[in-house]
C-alpha cells in the first residue's frame, strides 16, 4: 500500500521539505508515486488526495498552461486520458461509502496567483490535470444557487 498524506501533512510537512526552486513534477522520480509512465506524460497518485482514488497526470516537460503543450504532447494526452479512464473504470473501484465508481472527471486549474492563503504555501506551476471518480451531485456542495444571474456580455 502506498503511504499518502492528509492535506494538512502535505502543507505542513511535505511542502516545507522541498528545497527552494525544486519542481516536484520535474523531479518526479524523487517526489511522486508513479502509477504509469508514458512517453510524454506521467500518471501519479495524488500525494494528498482530495478524494478517494484521486490521481493526476502531468507532462515530463515543464510548462505552465494547457496551450503551451506541443502537438506531440497533446496527441498523447488523449491516449493517456483514455487509458486512465479505462483503468479506473475496469478496476471496479468503490468509494468510501461503498458505492461503485462508474464515472470519471478530469480537470485542471489556471492559477493567476499560485499562493494559497489558507495553507500559506505556493502551489506548483508545472501543468497538471486531476483525474478522479465522479458521481451525480458530487459538486452540489460548491454550486452557486445564483449562477444563472450573470450577463455573458460582461465577458
Amino acid at each position: 500500500m502506498v503511504h499518502l498524506l492528509t492535506r494538512k501533512q502535505y502543507d505542513e510537512q511535505f511542502v516545507p521539505s522541498i528545497p527552494k526552486g525544486v519542481c516536484t513534477f520535474c523531479k518526479w522520480k524523487e517526489y511522486q508515486k508513479v502509477i504509469k509512465e508514458f512517453e510524454q506524460w506521467i500518471w501519479i497518485s495524488n500525494l494528498a488526495p482530495y478524494w478517494r482514488w484521486h490521481t493526476m497526470i502531468f507532462p515530463k516537460r515543464h510548462f505552465e498552461e494547457f496551450d503551451e503543450q506541443t502537438y506531440k504532447e497533446n496527441a498523447e494526452l488523449l491516449d493517456v486520458l483514455s487509458h486512465v479512464k479505462r483503468r479506473m473504470l475496469d478496476a471496479n473501484l468503490e468509494r468510501g461509502d461503498g458505492t461503485k465508481v462508474k464515472k470519471i472527471v478530469h480537470f485542471w486549474r489556471y492559477r493567476a496567483d499560485r499562493f494559497d492563503p489558507i495553507s500559506g504555501t505556493i502551489r506548483p506551476s508545472h501543468f497538471h490535470m486531476h483525474i478522479t471518480p465522479d458521481k451525480d451531485h458530487l459538486w452540489d456542495a460548491v454550486l452557486d444557487k445564483d449562477a444563472y444571474k450573470f450577463d455573458f456580455a460582461e465577458l
